[in-house]
């Protein structure tokens, strides 16, 4: 797009220039957008947390309940990052954001394997590893840009699931087997583990739990109770046992799961809250979340001693108000989100479940979100629960014996009960194949730990080889096949890739129109967030729980029935910019939310689709082009400027500015005929409509309507109105106009060296012979180089001079120049030193210059 990078600045809260970012996330990224805003407002509050931001839900601002876990990984990445490059921390956060989750991929490898390997043995260990890194539904979690929390989340929940695996899913070692291991000649196989060590898993996996539930509570909470229902399961089966037998079920483990996550889950919240923000937010972690843990502890420890020794929960001392208190403990939560969930749980908003049902692609069942998608696509999602085949295989296998059953049902039952939320909603897909991992090594366990691979059928070898290698295969092939494909293929923009760098641009520009001046945004719930980030500017909807407010605000605005009432909301709000995007225009769905219409209807009655329909634009509006890159020939933008004080004049020379970056001359030139009619002395109207028929007919032709602009203004104003639109002339190659106005600023002010300069650089080395006049363009550049030097003033004298064949004055002054360059501090207004080696080669070869372009 031609719009150059921000520029580092120490003392910006983003680290570069008026608060912009120049990183291009991936589409499905878009959370890391405000991970790195949160981290960056993070380090301008100071204090190591932030509870509260103000860069949507304008003017009011919201909190924030995102975790501070992978804040606190990125602001220690930044800080590495800054000290080896020196750049501010902010921008080195915003630098080694897209790297995050895959370094924490790499301490899950070099982890999760080891523990494995000690407990399952190698080739379970080995299964792990490459699970970890091959299979795709997980590593996209971890993917190079992929700026999000959902990594943390799956690995936690991962690991709750599989350290439970390995302490033996509540089974330890009969006493008189821990002397000794088992014959491999036996008649059934077993997963021999002690009490303690099983203990210490149990703990280590309410501890991983404690983590999933502290980053996203909707991850953590189906998998806990996934995990409850597989213990109730695999213990009702394979729980009894006789005195014989070398495992038994010791249900106190699930006490020490239950207290340990009730006291990991309260460590997490007092880390996120204490001691000022301790509120009821039930779509976070919160203690009541960590009674439910306790209470659902003890109600399985009580149910499987019932189970296996028939006690039950009630009897005993005390037992019937623990046993209820235990039950109270797990209810109360769900029952408060059913009673209050206006105070308590916003996600049961009303308009937010609609938003996410109708419009979010992760609320779609599986069968609408594979609509219109590749075959491809949909194996990457329904690739894992093959693995569900190996594990019901090993279950109706006679040498197996309960401990191993108990552990496969346990670890398969979490996994199932998250891919059938899956089928209903697509979010939940990516947590349910993160638990399906676990089930990997730990049939590779079952299988190669007891050594009867012997047991198995020759095509169920080669039926389960098939299955695995499927699922580790397909994957790394359709990479590899990709990556084949595309080697002498010529690299180009995908659409993805190009809006990216047309909405950074388009922030960007309007960011620097607006220097520092704080800047408000409307538009789609994911645009917002882009313009935001980019542009360093605030919005209203974003679409986050936290901002129900917000979100309800942009669509009312979207909604509203008449202009002066879009134009209160747009007031209250303080918003500067609307801009709707055809990719994410939500004009529509915004104003049915908010009117509680049917999913079909098109209510063009209100504020934002009427005025795409109908191309209007208000009063109180102004107009602003900014063209979209080719590859996106679909997309068109409304973008507007809110203006509520500007009169009937102003709104015409607007509009015809827009007509007039579009490229048509002619509409733009009759919208400033229309402002001259409204108010015929406006000298703003009058000097653009002299630049039109500059650029349309001529000098003689606007030479009046010029004169009339100028009139009345002081000499510092025609000087700077004449030269920056004689640039514009000069870049359109348009020499003639440009001497004209230049000339005409020199009237105004005769002693301006850049004008001067200016006018002598055109008449040097235009290609136009009509408008190349070498020898005034010497008599000026000489007489200016009086002033005190510029790099830029010896260039031009050498260009006269090399225009007038005095090619050894033209080369020892563009020597002179170099020189000064060297020595003089960067300013933009001066010439590279590359381009002035350029002019040398030029003039050492005997010719002049001839350019069309900028000065």
């Amino acid at each position: 797009m031609g719009t150059p990078f921000p520029v580092l600045d120490p003392k910006s809260p983003s680290g570069y220039e008026l608060g912009m970012r120049k990183l291009i996330l991936p589409q499905v990224g878009v959370d890391g957008c405000h991970w790195i805003m949160h981290t960056q407002k993070l380090l301008q509050d100071g204090g190591w947390r932030i509870r509260f931001t103000n860069i949507d839900n304008s003017a009011d601002g919201r909190e924030i309940h995102w975790s501070h876990g992978f804040i606190w990984w990125l602001i220690a990445l930044g800080n590495i990052h800054s000290s080896i490059t020196g750049m501010p921390l902010p921008a080195s956060v915003e630098a080694v954001a897209p790297y995050a989750n895959t370094l924490l991929l790499v301490f899950l490898i070099a982890s999760l394997p080891w523990v494995m390997y000690r407990r399952f043995g190698p080739i379970a260990a080995g299964g792990l590893a490459l699970g970890l890194s091959s299979i795709y539904v997980f590593f996209e979690f971890f993917m190079v840009g992929n700026v999000d929390h959902h990594g943390i989340a799956a690995a936690s929940a991962l690991s709750c699931a599989l350290l439970l695996a390995v302490g033996g899913a509540g089974w330890v070692s009969a006493e008189r087997t821990l002397q000794a291991k088992p014959k491999q000649g036996k008649k059934t196989f077993e997963y021999m583990i002690d009490s303690k060590a099983a203990r210490r898993f149990f703990i280590g996996s309410a501890i991983a739990g404690s983590a999933a539930l502290w980053v996203s509570a909707a991850t953590a909470v189906p998998t806990f109770f996934g995990i409850g229902l597989g213990a109730l399961i695999s213990v009702y089966f394979f729980g009894r046992h006789t005195s014989s037998d070398e495992t038994h079920y010791f249900p106190e483990l699930w006490r020490w799961w239950g207290i340990t996550g009730c006291c990991g889950s309260l460590f997490f919240y007092l880390l996120e809250y204490f001691p000022f923000h301790m509120g009821m937010r039930l779509e976070v972690n919160h203690p009541l979340y960590a009674l439910a843990w306790i209470g659902g502890g003890e109600i399985l420890t009580r149910l499987a001693t019932w189970r296996v020794s028939g006690i039950k929960p009630w009897q005993g001392k005390s037992a019937t108000p623990i046993f209820m208190a235990a039950i109270a403990a797990v209810l109360l939560l769900p029952l408060l989100v059913v009673v209050y969930p206006e105070r308590f749980f916003w996600i049961a908003d009303n308009f937010l479940w609609q938003f996410h049902k109708d419009y979010i692609h992760e609320f779609k069942t599986i069968w609408a979100w594979t609509k219109g998608r590749s075959i491809a696509a949909f194996i990457n999602v329904a690739l894992f629960p093959l693995i569900s085949i190996v594990v019901f295989r090993l279950l109706i296998l006679n040498e197996l014996g309960r401990s191993w059953r108990g552990i496969l049902t346990l670890i398969v039952l979490p996994a199932m009960l998250l891919t059938g939320l899956g089928m209903l909603q697509v979010r939940w897909l990516g947590i349910a194949n993160a638990l399906w991992l676990p089930a990997i090594p730990t049939a590779l366990g079952c299988i190669f730990g007891v050594a009867f691979p012997h047991r198995f059928a020759i095509w169920e070898r080669i039926l389960g080889g098939l299955v695995v290698a499927f699922i580790f295969l397909v994957f790394p092939l359709t990479s590899l096949w990709e990556t084949t494909r595309g080697i002498n293929a010529q690299a180009q923009l995908g659409p993805e890739e190009a809006f990216g760098i047309y909405i950074r641009d388009l922030s960007h520009r309007l960011r620097r129109e607006n220097g520092d001046k704080e800047m408000v945004v409307v538009s789609g719930p994911t645009t917002t967030t882009y313009m935001m980030y980019y542009g360093g500017m605030k919005g209203v909807g974003t679409l986050y729980w936290e901002n129900v407010p917000g979100l309800k605000a942009t669509a009312e605005i979207y909604a509203a029935h008449s202009e002066p009432e879009a134009l209160e909301l747009i007031k209250k709000h303080k918003v500067t910019h609307i801009a709707i995007f055809a990719s994410d225009a939500f004009d529509q769905q915004y104003t049915r939310l908010i009117r509680g219409l049917e999913l079909n209807a098109k209510p063009m009655d209100a504020f934002i689709p009427a005025m795409i329909a109908n191309s209007t634009c208000p009063i109180w509006l102004r107009p602003i082009h900014f063209a979209s890159p080719s590859q996106l020939s679909s997309e068109w933008l409304v973008l507007r400027e809110v203006k509520p004080d500007q009169s009937a004049t102003q709104a015409r020379i607007g509009v015809a500015d827009y007509y007039e970056t579009r490229g048509e001359g002619a509409s733009a030139l009759g919208e400033l005929q229309i402002a001259i009619t409204l108010e015929p002395e406006n000298r703003d109207a009058w000097f653009r409509i002299g630049s039109l028929q500059l650029l349309q007919q001529g000098v003689a032709v606007a030479t009046e309507a010029i004169e009339k602009g100028l009139a009345g203004k002081s000499p510092v104003e025609i000087s700077d109105l004449c030269s920056q639109l004689a640039m514009k002339f000069f870049n359109a190659s348009r020499h003639a106009e440009a001497v004209y106005l230049l000339r005409r600023a020199l009237e105004a002010m005769p002693a301006d060296p850049n004008s001067t300069n200016a006018l002598a650089w055109v008449l040097a080395t235009s290609f136009n012979e009509a408008v190349r006049d070498p020898e005034a363009a010497l008599a000026l550049a000489e007489g200016n180089v009086a002033n005190p030097l510029r790099v830029t003033y010896l260039d031009t004298l050498a260009a006269a001079q090399a225009a007038c064949g005095k090619m050894d004055a033209a080369i020892a002054s563009v020597k002179q120049a170099l020189e000064l360059s060297a020595t003089v501090a960067p300013d933009p207004s001066n010439l590279d030193p590359k381009a002035l080696q350029d002019h040398l080669r030029h003039y050492e070869s005997g010719m002049s210059i001839r350019s069309g372009g900028s000065r």
